[in-house]
C-alpha cells in the first residue's frame, strides 16, 4: 500500500490532480478511520457514474 503523497506523484506524473474537495474528503476518511473497502463506496458513490 502506498501513501498518499506517494500517490500524488504517481497522478502527475499521470496528469490527475485532486481537488480541494476530493482532499478535504480523504482527510475525513482518515478521521473517520474507514477501511480500504468504506472508502472505495464512498468515493464510487460520490464520484461514480451513475447507471
Amino acid at each position: 500500500m502506498i501513501g498518499r503523497s506517494a500517490f500524488a506523484k504517481i497522478d502527475a506524473v499521470e496528469g490527475i490532480h485532486t481537488t480541494a474537495t476530493m482532499e478535504t474528503d480523504f482527510r475525513e476518511f482518515d478521521r473517520k478511520g474507514l477501511s480500504a473497502e468504506e472508502r472505495r463506496k464512498a468515493i464510487n458513490q460520490k464520484y461514480g457514474k451513475s447507471r
